[in-house]
């Protein structure tokens, strides 16, 4: 082959390469856009993902510091109304700000306590078993009022069964002294009769006098009835002479003294006379003298007394 020395030949390929020389520049030119506009829809891709996952994240924190912040007012519901177990709330509510401060801190971290990792985990595990322990308190609560509210029922039926029981004991007591009283009364002697004259001696022989003058000694004669319910023995009756002007008369024989009565105190009598009681009507008399002074005109009292009452009198009147 010849040698081409044609300079005509030569300018007719240098149009050819530039054409391709334009070709190739055009095409990596369009490649460079197309590579430039993926990489923008991927970096606005991701922009977008970045800002959801952080509203996520934020969306979540605050989900957990409502939870944080209902177990607090819960908690202080709990405590105005169970004042007793305030510091036992009071350890859970500071726990409850530590978290709240975990919480907080995380947010201006931008970082999310939903994620796998341990500590985010952990704090969130740490709110469920706060919430856990909070109904398990409420749960307590609810069952020690149930507790309360069947006590207080049994507690007022026993008060009323007591109350009866009271009232039956005191039914009782009153039928048992009442029957004491009774029996106190039945097992006490009674004076059936009781009489008083005025004595004049002569020689051996006693007669009946009227007159003061003519009175030597003044006599009192009761007769002791008869009750099975005392025992037999001696007993002691205590007799009061009052004179004309109202004064207890003495015993000449010295057998005055005085006697404790159940309504009048102490009082002097003249004389004591022991009867033998023999479970039958038994009759005695007491004798009462006046020395050797004339007794006055007028009205002599005698009472009869036993046990400290008075269960005789009679009066006597001289002219």
């Amino acid at each position: 082959m010849e040698e081409t020395n044609n300079p005509q030949a030569k300018k007719s390929v240098l149009p050819i390469i530039l054409i391709a020389l334009v070709a190739l520049l055009a095409l990596f030119s369009g490649f460079l856009g197309w590579h430039s506009l993926t990489l923008q829809k991927k970096l606005a891709a991701c922009a977008n993902d970045t800002t959801g996952y952080s509203k996520l994240h934020t969306a979540q924190n605050d989900s957990l510091t409502h939870e944080l912040a209902g177990l607090t007012a819960r908690y202080d519901s709990l405590s105005l109304l169970y004042g007793g177990l305030d510091s036992l709330f009071k350890a859970e509510k500071d726990r409850i700000v530590l978290l709240e401060t975990q919480l907080r801190q995380a947010g201006n971290s931008g970082s999310t306590v939903v994620s796998t990792g341990g500590g985010s985990k952990a704090l969130k595990d740490e709110i469920a078993l706060l919430k856990s322990r909070q109904d398990d308190y409420i749960a307590q609560i609810d069952s020690l009022k149930e507790n309360n509210r069947l006590l207080t029922l049994d507690n007022i039926k026993i008060k009323s069964d007591l109350e009866i029981e009271k009232d039956r004991a005191s039914t009782l007591d009153k039928t048992i002294a009442d029957l004491n009283t009774t029996i106190e009364k039945g097992s006490v002697l009674a004076v059936a009769h009781i009489t008083a004259d005025a004595i004049q001696v002569k020689g051996n022989s006693e007669i009946t006098a009227t007159k003061a003058r003519k009175a030597n000694k003044l006599r009192c004669c009761f007769t002791v009835a008869k009750n099975t319910l005392v025992k037999a023995g001696y007993k002691d009756f205590y007799i009061r002479v009052l004179d004309v002007m109202g004064q207890v008369m003495k015993s000449e024989d010295g057998s005055s003294g005085e006697v404790t009565t159940k309504n009048n105190g102490t009082l002097n009598y003249t004389t004591k006379a022991s009867v033998l009681y023999e479970n039958e009507n038994v009759e005695t008399c007491v004798y009462s003298f006046n020395g050797k002074k004339a007794f006055e005109k007028g009205t002599y009292k005698f009472e009869v007394y036993y046990m400290g009452e008075r269960v005789a009198a009679t009066n006597l009147t001289l002219k």
